[in-house]
């Protein structure tokens, strides 16, 4: 003899854990074309005054929905506005920034020898130094040219 489930109760009352999507989708529509009939018996007033009532309620989200749309494209705008000024003045200090530089490397270089790194006795200016036994990279075209990884 077979023990008796939850399943075979339920099946007896006509009750059943898993449904089909067939079915699901029947009780459904049912369950909707019922509500709609009680709604129809029991409305306050009457189809023609309802769909006024509809139309009013909507007519005033859609102004509603309309006003926030603008409010928001007025604040993204003003947000847009502060956005390009804040940009703008970055890039008018990362200009001076750069323009500062270039004239502090330009007056450091005045009157170097590129080809051999020297830099002119008088000007004060001292070539850059990386250390003890920093010693710069020969020209181009001077030196061994084999490879070294070999």
């Amino acid at each position: 003899m077979r023990a008796l489930g939850l399943d075979d109760v339920l099946g007896w009352v006509g009750l059943m854990r898993k449904r089909s999507p067939i079915g699901t989708v029947a009780a459904f529509g049912a369950g909707v074309a019922v509500g709609a009939g009680v709604g129809v018996l029991f409305a306050p007033m009457s189809g023609e005054e309802l769909r006024r009532a509809m139309a009013r309620r909507f007519y005033g989200w859609k102004d509603e929905a309309s006003n926030e749309l603008d409010k928001a494209g007025s604040e993204i705008k003003e947000l847009e506005h502060k956005v390009e000024k804040k940009l703008g003045d970055a890039a008018d200090a990362a200009k001076c920034t750069v323009d500062a530089a270039a004239g502090a490397v330009k007056k450091a270089t005045e009157g170097a020898d590129i080809r051999t790194g020297a830099f002119p006795k008088d000007s004060g200016s001292s070539p850059p130094t990386r250390g003890a036994g920093y010693k710069p990279a020969e020209p181009a075209g001077r030196g061994d040219r084999g490879n070294s990884l070999s």
